[in-house]
């Protein structure tokens, strides 16, 4: 088992982070929400298509969160 011992800054700095970018999910969350009837009225959408505008969006996210997690581990690496 490998220890890594960071001080109390860093710490901080990494929740802070973290903090930070679920914060910034839920508001995009709710700015897509709240321009889904927008959407919907402007491009004549049905619910089906709206649908679809929340399954990409969503998928975005994942797939970011994915491509994020696994640079931050190899960044880690070669910083430490």
């Amino acid at each position: 088992m490998v220890i890594i011992s960071m001080n109390s800054t860093k710490i901080y700095l990494a929740v802070t982070g973290v903090c930070l970018a679920n914060f910034l999910t839920a508001l995009d969350f709710a700015i897509v929400n709240t321009a889904l009837p927008v959407i919907q009225h402007k491009l004549h959408a049905t619910s089906i298509n709206l649908q679809w505008v929340m399954n990409i969006f969503v998928l975005a996210i994942c797939l970011s969160l994915v491509l994020f997690g696994r640079l931050s581990d190899k960044l880690s690496q070669i910083n430490y």
